[in-house]
């Protein structure tokens, strides 16, 4: 049945999660900022101040926001 198929198949919001992406906007401590994941432009927030040109990997997902954190160490 479609249902079921449905259930397991991944989210392109889902499959977002664990992506490296570049930070092209600043993102302050808690502020949003904007990634390019791909080929899109997303809003992002982080618990760290992470600069433009950045890479950061994709650790959650809150609404139309992404959740990252800076790739290697700080």
């Amino acid at each position: 049945m479609a249902d079921g198929l449905e259930s397991e198949r991944r989210t392109n919001i889902d499959a977002i999660i664990g992506q490296s992406g570049i930070v092209r906007r600043r993102i302050a401590q808690n502020e949003v900022g904007l990634v390019k994941v791909g080929y899109e432009l997303w809003r992002a927030k982080a618990e760290e101040n992470i600069e433009e040109g950045e890479e950061v990997e994709v650790i959650g997902v809150s609404g139309v926001t992404l959740e990252v954190k800076k790739v290697g160490g700080g």
